[in-house]
């Protein structure tokens, strides 16, 4: 069955097998102000409009275009011009703007904000994700947690799963580096920044932690104590 307008515009078939066919440029579906429209062009685009395009899907390359009319990757969603193209090594997502561009991710404030890199070996190889229960920014490489940001902008690169173990920088305390060995080197044992020693010690790096020795701003070295009063003062415990 053939429908036409105006004498002999062809505008519409349907075929044997119940197919609807429209004539190529022709709107499938057109609100009656003529402001809401979808309809195939000749190029086999499917675009979506009111008084101007809202969406285009490129029939030749499989693109999706949200604001512009000529996609540069799988889905792009377009605000204003950036004056470039995206590298064709990252092109399934492209956010583009000419001012600030942003991307959101929202979680429930128990949970964790994620982005996942993934291969044929793992689907999550790689992540970075925001823990909301405890604030903290965690990157994790070959599938294992390696570098944790806190509340407090201390940066600790850990052993997977382990904040107690790594290289700890911390924003308003100390610099700390420990081992599963159960040693540890820092900077302000006291975690205040008012005596800024350098500490080598055994145990935890805390109160309960062991020095062997310290180097104040001084220039003291003492080793068996906290208070050098000369150059080098060494001290030796009674049991040896």
């Amino acid at each position: 069955i053939r429908f036409y307008t105006g004498g002999n515009n062809r505008r519409m078939d349907i075929t044997s097998d119940g197919d609807l066919q429209m004539a190529a440029g022709s709107d499938i579906i057109q609100e009656s102000g003529n402001d809401m429209n979808f309809k195939v062009s000749v190029n086999r685009d499917i675009i979506f409009s009111d008084t101007a395009e809202i969406a285009r899907f490129v029939g030749a390359g499989g693109y999706l275009g949200i604001g512009t009319t000529a996609p540069d990757g799988l889905l792009h969603v377009y605000t204003a011009s950036a004056g470039v193209t995206a590298a064709a090594a990252a092109d399934e997502l492209i956010l583009e703007g000419s001012g600030s561009v942003g991307m959101t991710v929202l979680s429930g404030n128990s949970n964790t904000g994620s982005i996942f890199f993934g291969d044929d070996g793992n689907n999550q190889i790689g992540r970075i994700q925001y823990d909301h229960s405890a604030n903290c920014m965690i990157f994790s490489t070959n599938a294992a947690e390696v570098m944790v940001i806190d509340d407090v902008g201390s940066l600790c690169l850990t052993n997977p799963g382990d904040h107690t173990r790594g290289i700890h920088f911390s924003g308003n305390q100390n610099a700390l580096i420990t081992t599963n060995e159960a040693m540890y080197f820092m900077i302000d044992s006291n975690n205040d920044q008012t005596d800024r020693v350098f500490r080598f010690g055994h145990g935890t790096a805390t109160t309960s932690g062991t020095m062997i020795m310290d180097i104040l701003e001084s220039g003291k070295v003492g080793i068996g104590t906290a208070s050098p009063s000369a150059k080098l003062d060494v001290e030796i415990s009674d049991n040896g």
